[in-house]
């Protein structure tokens, strides 16, 4: 069918392919509400619709054959202007807890890098070190980070089949959370004689005030909202660039920074987000009202409409031959980071905090194994009614995590840069991720001994 359009159509092959996913999300949509066992478990649609989506390309039944450098497209700006919109975000202002809880959560990404980074340096020394740390971005950030870092290492030779790799790695931690997860909080239930809230994706109809102002009068919230993360954007893509015009020709370690800085476009997304931010508070301390073009509301809409697609289209492109080929690297070091991150979290949430530990548990769990609406389904599950600070303090501190995570995309760097530098490289990477570990351990233990948490 996709042939077809391509040759008599070849204009509308990108937005078929929008409509195709689209199409996709409402059958998994439909799948979710009708059938008992999807009611059960904690799977997005979207990883739902790509699996879909997937059974009816040319790897499967052969029915459709997907444009796939059209979704490797869509996927990487998908991530960038996703996470400029969460960043836009304005956070409640509040108590410590929510860098406590973004401490937390940032430190899962190291925990889960050194797990995946051990288990290469001990079971599979022939691969390249920074494919353990595609177990930590693909379990806490999703398909798209962990796609964009690995095609990074696999258009330098580092990693073949990179990205089907790290896509691969995050579709199985979706099934972590959303499986071992439910488990994990119906043996609690269980335990604690308590009830647990059915697993339901419905329609629910409510009500949502929308900040307006009267200064408004061409572009409503939405298209404001939506040119903003757009022109933010434009900055990101006037920083790759120059990096590519004037850094990658240099080859060496400048040609290595350039292709990092194309791997991280979400991060100078996120870091332009916050500089507007803070231009927005500047300009209305000084007496001008600019703070309300930016509403939460819209700007978290946005964003689950970009991940939605993006998680869609990962899981469209994901190759029998990058499973094939890193399969018992996939098995052991997922079952491990599976197993391993929800022993951490309960050291840590019973540790952190003196009142509902299990909630932020499972939270932590849901969060660092699929997306941040995965942990708040978990913890609805026994907290229906939200009574508890565990959701907000997971909301806040997804934002905050941010902040405490830009050292480990540094971190990032350094397998790379010793690539051939044999042990010492695998000394300072693990030396790396010891360092700044302890140092968020003992900023958690400096807030605990504040009774900050």
């Amino acid at each position: 069918m996709l042939d077809f359009l391509s040759e008599y159509l070849p204009d509308y092959s990108g937005i078929v392919h929008f409509i195709i996913i689209a199409g996709l999300l409402v059958v998994a949509k439909l799948m979710k509400e009708r059938i008992p066992f999807l009611n059960r478990i904690i799977v997005p649609s979207a990883l739902l619709a790509g699996g879909l989506g997937w059974l009816l390309s040319e790897q499967a039944l052969g029915l459709i054959t997907y444009d796939t450098r059209l979704l490797e497209i869509i996927i990487y700006n998908s991530i960038g202007l996703g996470f400029i919109a969460l960043a836009l975000r304005t956070n409640d202002k509040g108590s410590f807890k929510p860098f406590v809880t973004g401490a937390i959560i940032a430190s899962g990404y190291l925990f889960q890098a050194f797990v995946g980074s051990l288990v290469v340096v001990l079971l599979f020394s022939e691969l390249f070190l920074g494919t353990g740390f595609l177990i930590s971005l693909g379990f806490s950030q999703g398909p798209s980070l962990a796609f964009n870092i690995g095609l990074g290492w696999e258009n330098q030779g580092l990693v073949p089949l990179g990205s089907g790799l790290g896509i691969a790695i995050a579709s199985i931690g979706f099934l972590w959370g959303g499986l071992v997860g439910v488990i994990v909080n119906n043996l609690y239930a269980r335990k604690h004689n308590l009830p647990l809230l059915k697993v339901e994706e419905k329609v629910i109809a409510s009500q949502v005030d929308v900040d307006t102002h009267s200064k408004i009068t061409i572009f409503d919230m939405l298209t404001t909202n939506i040119v903003l993360v757009l022109l933010i954007y434009g900055v990101v893509v006037l920083v790759l660039a120059f990096t590519q015009r004037f850094l990658a020709p240099l080859g060496g370690l400048a040609g290595t920074l350039a292709n990092l800085v194309y791997g991280l476009n979400f991060l100078i997304g996120i870091m332009a987000a916050f500089g507007f931010k803070r231009l927005q508070r500047f300009i209305n301390d000084k007496g001008v009202n600019v703070l309300f073009v930016t509403n939460n509301y819209l700007l978290q809409s946005i964003s689950s409409f970009l991940f939605n697609v993006l998680i869609t289209a990962s899981v469209l492109i994901i190759s029998t031959s990058s499973v094939r080929e890193y399969f018992w690297f996939i098995v052991i070091g997922t079952t491990l980071a599976g197993v391993l991150t929800l022993g951490y979290f309960k050291v840590l949430a019973y540790w952190q905090f003196d009142e509902h530990q299990h909630e932020y548990m499972i939270g932590f769990y849901g969060n660092n194994t699929g997306v941040i609406s995965t942990g708040i389904a978990l913890v609805k599950m026994i907290d229906p009614e939200l009574k508890t600070p565990v959701v907000q303090g997971l909301v806040v501190g997804s934002g905050t995590a941010l902040f405490f995570a830009i050292p480990l995309f540094g971190i990032l760097v350094i397998p790379e840069a010793f690539v051939d530098q044999g042990f010492i490289g695998v000394v300072y990477t693990f030396a790396a991720l010891v360092i700044y570990w302890l140092v968020l351990m003992t900023f958690l233990f400096v807030a605990k001994r504040r009774g900050a948490a």
